[in-house]
Parts: C-alpha cells; sequence; structure tokens
C-alpha cells in the first residue's frame, strides 16, 4: 500500500502516507489503492543519473539546489 506513495505520478506521491494502519489515511482521505497488476514507477524524476547513484551521489545530494 504504502509504495504508491513514491510513484512518480503527483497524484499518487500526495497520498498513502501511512505504512501499517491505512485507517489514517482513510480518515483524511489520503488513500489511494494501488491498481491490481499495474507496476509502479517509483523514485525522483531528476535523480536517475549513474553518477547520484554512488554512494557519493546520495550523501552529497541533500546539498545540492
Amino acid at each position: 500500500m504504502h509504495r504508491v506513495h513514491h510513484s512518480r505520478v503527483p497524484r499518487e506521491t500526495d497520498s498513502n502516507y501511512s505504512n501499517i494502519f491505512s485507517f489514517w489515511d482513510r480518515a483524511f482521505r489520503t488513500y489511494r489503492p494501488p491498481q491490481a497488476g499495474s507496476a509502479i514507477a517509483t523514485g525522483l524524476d531528476d535523480c536517475d543519473a549513474p553518477a547520484r547513484q554512488r554512494t557519493s551521489g546520495l550523501l552529497t545530494l541533500p546539498f545540492q539546489a
């Protein structure tokens, strides 16, 4: 359920905040059910470069504009 939150689609990113108890998302109307059988593209659009996936790239990520 929470993997929908890590989608690249903004509508899905702004949903499914809870990891265990979905009643919080249901109560605050942020629940989006995952589509059965569909793959979810996760990650950040500007972080796909191989250099950004190395340890050095990940450690410097918070300091980049």
